[in-house]
Order: C-alpha cells, then structure tokens, then sequence
C-alpha cells in the first residue's frame, strides 16, 4: 500500500508535527557540557537519528521510487560495496561468517 493508496493521508500535514529543534535562547549551553564526551555522543547520535528520520519520511511520502529512492540506492549499494570489498581484502569476512553462526 502506498501512501497515495485510499485510507492513507496523502498531505504530509496529516502526519504530525515533523521534529524540530528547540529555538536556542540567549544562554550559552553550559561549558560542562561540552568538556562530557558521553554528552556530546548523545548529541551526535540524536542528530543521526534526527537526519535518519527525515530521510525515512522524505522517502515514504514519495512511495519510496523517483529520484530522491534512486539515489539513495545507489549511495547504499556503493556503501555495501566498500564495506564487503574491505572485509574480502582484509579476511574480516571469514570471522564475521563464523561468529554469525551460519551453516557451511
């Protein structure tokens, strides 16, 4: 079922209030918080998440086809490629199989 199909809100509007981030005050963000690395990694993979969600959406609304999906694809399947390629040249794959405990 698409998102165009009958019983599916076809204005994004109809889907939420899209996240956004809170408008920033005249207060500086605290300087302990800049010196806590497990501080800034949550930042950081909330931003990931943040980007990954407007990225799942932008897709979804337009039925995950057209050219926003291809070059996603294409983006994925070089990613896969570099990782796969790297794991054949260093052996990792070989480990990663084992541990995976897949029938041989």
């Amino acid at each position: 079922m698409s998102p165009t199909s009958e019983g599916w809100p076809v204005d994004p509007a109809h889907l939420g209030v899209s996240i956004q981030r809170a408008p920033l005050g005249d207060e500086p963000v605290p300087a302990e918080w800049l010196e806590r690395p497990d501080l800034v990694e949550q930042a950081e993979r909330l931003d990931r998440l943040a980007a990954d969600f407007d990225l799942v959406t932008t897709l979804g609304l337009a039925g995950f086809e057209g050219g926003d999906w291809d070059y996603f694809e294409q983006e994925l399947a070089k990613y896969g490629i570099a990782v796969m390629s790297g794991w054949l040249r260093t052996g990792l794959i070989f480990s990663r199989y084992a541990s995976a405990d897949c029938p041989r």
